[in-house]
């Protein structure tokens, strides 16, 4: 019998892994903001922040309660630009980047 890994399992194991394949989920992440795809972005951002962070974590470093971090990036959340900036510098410096917008350069 072959063994089967849940999809969302098998997309946090390699975002925890593999550090090329967070850094390109996090700037496929910011490319769906600068789209208008929020609700792509915050599953992403959501998936980023499970896979390395936690929320617990990013609570401490942003100052925004895991609760209030959880609405932000749920499928209908609406982070206010001030909570999305919080948010993706604690993910871009996890993952080493200087900038949340280096990903751009």
């Amino acid at each position: 019998m072959a063994l089967t890994v849940d999809y969302k399992e098998g997309v946090l194991k390699d975002i925890r892994e593999n550090p090329e394949v967070a850094r390109e989920y996090y700037r496929e992440a910011m490319k769906a903001i600068v789209n208008g795809d929020n609700e792509v972005a915050n599953t992403m951002f959501r998936d980023l922040v499970n896979a390395g962070i936690g929320f617990q974590r990013l609570a401490k470093e942003t100052g925004i309660s895991a609760p209030n971090l959880h609405r932000a990036l749920s499928v209908r959340g609406n982070p206010t630009m001030r909570t999305f900036g919080k948010i993706a510098a604690s993910i871009s410096a996890f993952l080493g980047f200087q900038t949340p917008m280096a990903v751009f350069s």
